[in-house]
């Protein structure tokens, strides 16, 4: 894995909950949305998670970068090369509201998602490669 555990890629979505540009997110730890509310076992699930490289399901307190903060729920699924060496982790966030009428579904949708990612990935070495991408009209699809 690399140092630090860097974000390599975020989509417009993750841009639009936070309030940050892609510019200013890409390359550093998530522990910049972190604050006063954050939650210290939520933290310690995901060091866990990332440490072991192993599933996770956590619900976290996060901040958007107006100071704002937002209930987050995070999926993390490790990234294994083809010869099972754990690289890369691959996390997934939707922001939960209190009482959203629509969060059993959106629950589900996400597993869906989760499902279609493969567990293992050709990773090569160098540092251009092709991006994988899932999107819930795939999932509506399973």
């Amino acid at each position: 894995t690399i140092p630090g555990n860097p974000m390599c890629f975020v989509n417009t979505e993750f841009c639009r909950v936070t309030g940050y540009d892609l510019r200013e997110v890409q390359g550093r730890n998530c522990r910049f949305l972190q604050g006063p509310r954050t939650e210290p076992a939520s933290v310690a699930v995901i060091q866990d998670t990332l440490r072991r490289g192993v599933d996770c399901h956590v619900k976290i307190t996060n901040y958007r970068k107006n100071g704002e903060n937002f209930q987050n729920l995070l999926t993390m699924r490790p990234v294994h090369d083809s010869n099972g060496v754990y690289r890369y982790c691959i996390g997934v966030q939707f922001e939960i509201t209190p009482n959203d009428p629509k969060l059993k579904n959106r629950l589900a949708k996400l597993d869906k998602l989760i499902q279609l990612l493969p567990k293992t990935f050709d990773v090569s070495s160098r540092a251009v490669g092709q991006r994988f991408v899932v999107d819930e009209a795939e999932a509506e699809k399973k």
